[in-house]
């Protein structure tokens, strides 16, 4: 029987970390940031479209390139750290919502929202955004003393957020890794691939690239003609079949995803979760949607007003979160959040001790004090700069917002993704706006920001550090990687977004998908501000009720039956709608029934995560050069000579 004595003297005799944070990667860092970053500006104004897989595999490969010619080829830790970092700073265009700001305050469609006689436009602060006044609007750019203060804030709110959540992930990394060895199915992928480019075993590369070879065949036929041609071969991003079913299911989302990497990489996912996934999702969107409009309406009667015939898969997915899942989603998202929390409460502790016991140089991780000093500084730094720019909302909610919500949110997630390789987080942005509508505040500047809500990026980079475990790169290194790209792309970001900005406005046809995005965004924003959403007191109390109901069987059912269950796999369904849960079953089914008879458990289980990785890197490169040969093509036959 293993002693807590004995678990902390495994964790000291980890086998040693290398470095991977280099010269060479903060190199590929700033590379990444500064020549993929306009391009991923303009493909999300453009086209909604990203291009991290593009940037993250053509900065690998000619990083990987250089190095081989010069006859220092990178190790796989400074791959992962190229992996990990490129793509977010070459794709995290933060200043897009700046010019969104400018957009609110100046937009035709603000001053149709008043509050207390007011357009809502007149009551947005200048250290928001600039007044509609501005000059800066008319020259548009963010080069100008107007955006001054909003451009500080986003920096002192950035870096409030960096404390909180570097904090966060230490522990749930401790957590969910040292302690509890959650499987991380997902970490496997990049790991891998990682691993495979760095040590050139040549069975390894035969397999990964004949699976990029497969990759890039499967997505020229499915994307390229769409891309290059507009002719569309197979619907994307789903075959919808709602307009089949409507007069029997009405509100039912029927459909099924098209994407061929949605099947493939769901063969990393274990099959008990994916099973809770998909009939949760069934249940939710399938019987209970339509339940709402025939069965009774009058539980959600804007649901069932609003339904109309013919509206599709998006715009079912939408109305039905707004009208239906809203309320009860914010519910099951806080009590699970708690229930993990208590239910871990022991784990955690274990955890916390163990930071005393590991070696910092060796691992790069942050001492007990130093992680509890970023927490607060980051939860109770945000919360006073918060109520100095909002003094008229009293300071207790906010204030157990950021230090209590932020940790259940951080927990949570990072389990959840631990056991399904799904991403889940609490929607904290709604959870705020709740709030903020059930304290009766009658401003807008309460409505426009909030304290730092943590957790929702520390609980996605803990299958990061999952493969910086797999890879033996050490931890603190991807902490420090994060501060050069925060900083690469806040750079970057802000010089290429103020010029696109100048080049046209924004939205305009120049950038057509900001037409159809940035007024839909605005009036869900100006819907919430006015409070014309309906929040009811009798929907949380059954709410509370099923959720509740939910819990005791995660309990009763593997305790007294015998039954697994998977309470993260419930918690995901009860966000995905049917098109992307499908998928998922059918992939994890068939690497879990099918294939290992085929090809042999143990060939499957030690090869999968390749596979998997070298079809994702053939689509990837296909995918992304196809958006750039289309912009190319467009571009030049726009020109007048």
């Amino acid at each position: 029987m293993k002693t807590e004595g004995g678990e902390q003297a495994r964790i000291i005799s980890e086998p040693r970390f290398e470095k991977g944070l280099t010269l060479r990667t903060s190199l590929a860092i700033f590379f990444a940031s500064f020549l993929f970053m306009p391009i991923s500006i303009y493909l999300q104004l453009t086209a909604g479209a990203a291009i991290g897989s593009i940037a993250v595999f053509a900065t690998v490969i000619l990083f990987s390139e250089i190095s081989l010619a010069v006859g220092s080829p990178l190790k796989k830790q400074e791959l992962f750290i190229i992996f990990q970092m490129c793509g977010i700073a070459a794709t995290t265009t933060y200043m897009v919502e700046l010019i969104y700001r400018g957009y609110m305050v100046t937009s035709p469609l603000s001053q149709s929202f008043r509050i207390m006689g007011r357009s809502m436009p007149e009551m947005i602060p200048s250290w928001w955004a600039p007044p509609s006044s501005s000059e800066s609007y008319i020259i548009r750019t963010l080069f100008h003393l107007d955006w001054l203060i909003p451009s500080l804030l986003t920096v002192v709110f950035g870096i409030f957020t960096i404390l909180t959540e570097f904090a966060i992930l230490t522990i749930t990394s401790l957590l969910y890794i040292e302690v509890e060895k959650l499987p991380f199915p997902m970490a496997s992928l990049t790991a891998d691939m990682v691993t495979t480019l760095a040590e050139r075993e040549p069975y390894k590369i035969g397999l990964f690239s004949e699976a990029a070879i497969l990759g890039a065949i499967i997505g020229a036929l499915f994307h390229l003609p769409r891309l290059f041609l507009g002719i569309e071969i197979v619907p994307f991003p789903w075959a919808d079949f709602t307009n089949l079913t409507d007069q029997i299911l009405p509100g039912a989302i029927i459909g099924v995803a098209t994407e061929p990497l949605s099947y493939i990489s769901a063969t990393l996912i274990p099959w008990i979760p994916a099973a809770y996934i998909f009939v949760t999702s069934i249940i939710v969107y399938i019987i209970l949607n339509p339940l709402f409009i025939k069965v009774i309406p009058q539980a959600f009667p804007k649901w069932s007003e609003e339904y109309m015939s013919g509206m599709g898969i998006s715009l079912i997915y939408q109305r039905s979160q707004i009208n239906v899942w809203l309320v009860p989603g914010l519910i099951f998202s806080i009590m699970i959040s708690a229930f993990f929390t208590i239910k871990d409460a022991k784990i955690v502790s274990r955890a916390l001790r163990s930071l005393s016991l590991l070696s910092s140089r060796e691992t790069g991780y942050f001492r007990l004090p130093i992680i509890l000093g970023m927490y607060f500084i980051g939860t109770l730094g945000s919360v006073i700069t918060f109520h100095i720019l909002v003094p008229d909302m009293p300071i207790i909610m906010p204030l157990l917002f950021s230090v209590g919500l932020s940790f259940l949110n951080g927990i949570v997630g990072a389990r959840i993704l631990g056991e399904t390789g799904q991403t889940f987080s609490l929607p904290t942005g709604n959870i705020w706006r709740t709030y903020v509508y059930l304290s009766g505040y009658q401003g807008v500047a309460g409505w426009l920001i909030s304290p730092v809500i943590g957790g929702g990026l520390s609980s996605g980079w803990t299958q990061d550090i999952k493969v910086a475990y797999l890879t033996r790169t050490r931890p603190g290194d991807f902490f420090k990687a994060f501060i050069l790209a925060w900083i690469a792309y806040r750079i970057s970001g802000f010089i290429w977004g103020s010029f696109l900005w100048t080049f046209a406005p924004i939205p305009s046809s120049t950038y057509p998908a900001t037409l159809i995005s940035w007024p839909l965004s605005l009036m869900v924003d100006g819907i919430w501000i006015t409070r014309q959403i309906d929040v009811r007191t009798d929907i949380i109390l059954y709410s509370s009720i099923c959720v509740a109901a939910i819990l005791l069987l995660s309990v009763a059912l593997p305790e007294f039956l015998r039954i697994p269950f998977s309470l993260s796999g419930v918690a995901v369904g009860v966000m995905t709608p049917p098109p992307s849960t499908i998928p998922l079953f059918i992939g994890s089914s068939i690497s879990r029934f099918l294939i290992p008879k085929i090809f042999g458990e143990r060939w499957w289980r030690e090869n999968r995560a390749l596979i998997v990785s070298g079809f994702a890197t053939g689509e990837g490169i296909i995918i992304g050069f196809g958006i750039i040969a289309a912009l190319i093509r467009r571009s030049i036959w726009s020109w007048p000579f």
